[in-house]
This record gives structure tokens, C-alpha cells and sequence, in this order.
């Protein structure tokens, strides 16, 4: 890689590129007509009748030889279109004259008579009528305004020599250059100016257009890679060969985005694992725990023989224990199935009630252990039929009352009924409430984010999964020393079942 320019030095190049640029096309469209220059002889007007100063260059040195100055006004009509004729005039006389056209040149004072002066001819066309002294460059500068000559080119004002009558003389002797120049010279030199200027004007836009895309197309780069990798594309890279600062950048964001793929197939080979350990891990406790709350029924109805009272106290520990940590099998095992995409919605046609008195019989164990009293109220309507998945909203019950059982000082309350199309369960329980730390309302539904020593926080992660899969809602709030409400609200049919009927 070639070495790289700083960003802050390519805008200030483009800066004075530009302002350079951007003056110079000034300069060339307000210029004047004429510009002082400095020369050999000195200062010597030139601009727009740059042929003017190519003649006296001429003419000058060919003063002393009257056959070679006119050869010299010959090679001017030749090189120089423009020209509609040359004259010179010393001591009062021509001297020498080129004047194909045979335009009237009458000898002419150079004191006090206009030396330029718009004329026009019926072959020629409008000309200026150009007399320009034989003096030294630094005289003919001091007898001639340039800018009043500028003035002349744009028709108007004329110009004069005013000198004392003791030099006047003197002038008109040493003589003059007379020149018939075009009007179509002078237009050439104007649209060749505007040209000029226009071309000036564009290279400057040039430049700034240049710097600004470059830097607008490297911003560009870096936001559509970065709108990729936030939106999970770890594939997305930034492409840039600005050989500047944005390069570099662009190049450490390659190198997170290569760290944060990495970094991501780890944590995925992890949670694959860890997915595969939690589901050996349930399938193997769930058949012994089977067999354990079934010699616990059996011990519990007497089959084994009569128990004493503290037998009895005992046999119902065993089963809320057991039945506990059966219900911490069963979330991971559906857990490990969600995060697989393996469940599926299986609905059947069942009565609210019943759904209820399931759930209500699988958590009895733990709230008599506990000795919470579980308080069930149904609403009118609960015979009615029910078209869903019984096993998973009998899941979504269980998990809920199992938390509150565990939360309550008091009782536990669930109310069940319909509304409308839709199914309401609420649960109720007068706790400690929600932990400050999960009140965020995405964290509380994260998995494993329960409380300490309350399991292992998959309840409510799983409770949210299987109402999103009903196409129904979850509402909660929880108030510190007064306990926490949950309620669900899930439609009457499948999502892909139901007509009609909002949320309640």
C-alpha cells in the first residue's frame, strides 16, 4: 500500500485549489480591456490588443530604413487578419502604409485629437481607428490611461494627449502607429475571456465536487456497513481506497467486524452446546423423577400402608419437591425445542375450565407445601369451548402460578374467563414483588434472568413464547411489598383461525 495522505492536507490543498481557481475566473471575467505589463522598454498596455504591442515590436526597429518598415507592415497585413491596415507617419509625413481597402488615412495630430475612435467601413466592417505614439515604453505609458482606453473598447469615452505646446511638437515629429483593427478581434478576445473564465469557474467546482464526493461516498461506505453488521450481516465489510484517515477507519472496522464474527461462531458452538447438555441432561432426570412422583401417589393414597401423620407431611414434601424440579425438566426441554424452532402450535378444541382445574392440580402440591392458599375464580363463560394449544397454555398457567406460589406470603389468586374472542387468565400474588434489577420489561422475559434461588429462570421466557405463538399479549406490574399481577390475554382460535376482535 502506498503511503497515505492526510485528510486535513487534502482539504487544504482542495481549499487552495479551489480559491485559486475560483479567483482567477473572477479576475479573467471583470478584467479589464487593456492590462499594464511590464516589458524591455517598460510598462506597455496589452490585453485585448496584444497585436498592438506584436506591431510596435516591428516597427520600431525598422524606423531607420523606409523600405524595411514597409516590409515589415506587409508581414503584419499577412500575419494578422484582423488588421485592416498599417500606417506610420513621421515629421508630418507617411513614411510607410499597407491599406489594401483603401480606407481615407489623412495625416492627423497626436495632441489634442481622440487616439482611438470607432469607425466602420462597407468591407471592413466596424474597426477601431488605433494611433499609438513612437515614443520609449515608459513615455507611451505616461501618455496613455489604461484604463481609460479599456473605457474606449467598451464605447465610451475617448482618449486624448495633453502635453505642454513645447512637447507637443516633439511628439509629432518623433511620429505614430496607425492601426485599423476589427471589431471581430475584439469579440474573439471577449468570448475567449468568458471562456477562460467559465472554464475556471468549473475546474473549481471540479475540485470541490471531487473532494466532496470522495468524502460523501467513504461515509456512504462505512454507513451501509455498519447498518449491515447492526442488523446481524456479520458478512458486511468497508471498501475504501481513500489513502487517507477514512481508509484506516474503514480498516478497523473490518477488523471488529472480523473479531465480532469470531467472537459470535464461539458463542454459538457454546449455547449449541450448552443446548445439547440441557436437553441429555432433562431427558435423563425426567424418567426417574416420573417414577418417584408415582410411588409418592401410592404412598400418599395409603397403598403401601397406613401412614402416621408425619408420614404423611413427609410423602407431601416428596411430591412438591419432585414436582418442582419435574417442572424445571419440562421448561428446559421445551426451552431446548424453542430455541430449535422444533414446536409447533397444536391446537384442540377444550373447555377454559378444564384447562384451569389442570393447572390448578399440578401446582396444589407445591402451594400446600408452601401452605399458600390457592384461590381460583372463574368468570361467567369459562364452559365454553376453547380452540388452542391445551399443553402449552397449560404450560403458560403452570409456570405462572408456580412463580407466584413461590413469591406469596399470603394466598395466590387466578382469575380466568373469556371476553369477547379472547381468553383472560390473571395472577395474582402478594410477594415482595419484581426485583428492582428486573423491572425492565424486556429483561424480565429474558431467559435465565430469575430471581436467585427461584429456579432457573425460564418460566416467563417460555410464557412469552408460547402467548406470541397464540397471537395473544402479556401485561404485568408489580408494585415493591404489595406483590405482582400477570395477566394474559389469548384469542379463541389459532392466529391463522381467528377473524376479527382485538386484544383486550
Amino acid at each position: 500500500m502506498g503511503r497515505r495522505r492526510s485528510l486535513l492536507r487534502k482539504l487544504s490543498l482542495t481549499l487552495l485549489a479551489f480559491t485559486a481557481l475560483l479567483t482567477l475566473g473572477f479576475v479573467l471575467l471583470f478584467a479589464e480591456d487593456f492590462v499594464v505589463v511590464e516589458g524591455p522598454e517598460g510598462r506597455f498596455t496589452a490585453g485585448l490588443l496584444l497585436l498592438v504591442g506584436r506591431a510596435l515590436e516591428r516597427v520600431q526597429p525598422a524606423l531607420s530604413d523606409p523600405q524595411t518598415l514597409q516590409d515589415e507592415l506587409q508581414g503584419l497585413m499577412r500575419e494578422d487578419r484582423d488588421l485592416g491596415y498599417v500606417q506610420v507617419v513621421r515629421a508630418g509625413r507617411v513614411v510607410a502604409e499597407v491599406n489594401p481597402l483603401g480606407v481615407e488615412l489623412p495625416v492627423r495630430a497626436l495632441v489634442g485629437a481622440p487616439l482611438v475612435e470607432r469607425r466602420s467601413h462597407p468591407e471592413l466592417g466596424t474597426y477601431l481607428d488605433f494611433v499609438v505614439p513612437l515614443a520609449s515604453g515608459p513615455e507611451r505609458a505616461a501618455l496613455l490611461d489604461v484604463r481609460t482606453l479599456s473605457k474606449v473598447l467598451r464605447g465610451r469615452g475617448s482618449v486624448t494627449i495633453t502635453v505642454p505646446p513645447a512637447r507637443a511638437q516633439a511628439l509629432q515629429d518623433r511620429g505614430y502607429l496607425r492601426l485599423g483593427v476589427s471589431a471581430a478581434y475584439l469579440a474573439r478576445a471577449q468570448r475567449l475571456r468568458l471562456g477562460l473564465s467559465l472554464l475556471s469557474f468549473a475546474a473549481a467546482f471540479l475540485v470541490a465536487w471531487r473532494f466532496y464526493a470522495g468524502l460523501r461516498g467513504a461515509i456512504r461506505e462505512l454507513g451501509r456497513a455498519t447498518h449491515r453488521l447492526a442488523q446481524g450481516d456479520l458478512t458486511a465489510r468497508v471498501r475504501l481506497r481513500s489513502r487517507d484517515e477514512l481508509e484506516a477507519l474503514g480498516e478497523a472496522f473490518n477488523r471488529m467486524a472480523e473479531a465480532l464474527a469470531r467472537r459470535t461462531q464461539e458463542l454459538e458452538r457454546a449455547h449449541a452446546a450448552k443446548t445439547r447438555f440441557l436437553a441429555t441432561l432433562s431427558h435423563e432426570l425426567r424418567t426417574p423423577l416420573q417414577a418417584i412422583l408415582g410411588y409418592g401417589r401410592l404412598l400418599q393414597r395409603g397403598l403401601g400402608g397406613p401412614l402416621t401423620p408425619r408420614g404423611e407431611r413427609f410423602a407431601v414434601g416428596l411430591l412438591a419437591a419432585a414436582q418442582h424440579l419435574l417442572a424445571l425438566v419440562e421448561n428446559a426441554l421445551q426451552f431446548v425445542k424453542l430455541e430449535a424452532g422444533e414446536e409447533r402450535l397444536q391446537p384442540t378444541a377444550f373447555r377454559l375450565a378444564e384447562l384451569v382445574e389442570e393447572a390448578q392440580r399440578e401446582v396444589e402440591a407445591l402451594a400446600r407445601e408452601k401452605g399458600v392458599p390457592l384461590v381460583v375464580r372463574l368468570r361467567r363463560g369459562s364452559d365454553r369451548a376453547l380452540y388452542a394449544d391445551r399443553l402449552k397454555l397449560e404450560r403458560v398457567l403452570v409456570n405462572l402460578l408456580t412463580n407466584a406460589v413461590r413469591a406469596a406470603r399470603g394466598r395466590v389468586e387466578l382469575r380466568a374467563g373469556l371476553h369477547k374472542d379472547w381468553a383472560i387468565f390473571a395472577v395474582h400474588d402478594d410477594g415482595p414483588g419484581v426485583p428492582e434489577g428486573l423491572r425492565d420489561r424486556d429483561r424480565l422475559f429474558e431467559p435465565f434472568q430469575g430471581q436467585e434461588g427461584s429456579g432457573l429462570g425460564l418460566g416467563l421466557a417460555i410464557v412469552r413464547r408460547y402467548v406470541a405463538m397464540h397471537g395473544g399479549r402479556i401485561r404485568w406490574r408489580s408494585r415493591p411489598g404489595r406483590g405482582s399481577r400477570f395477566a394474559v390475554a389469548v384469542p379463541m382460535s389459532p392466529p391463522d383461525a381467528r377473524v376479527g376482535g382485538g386484544a383486550p
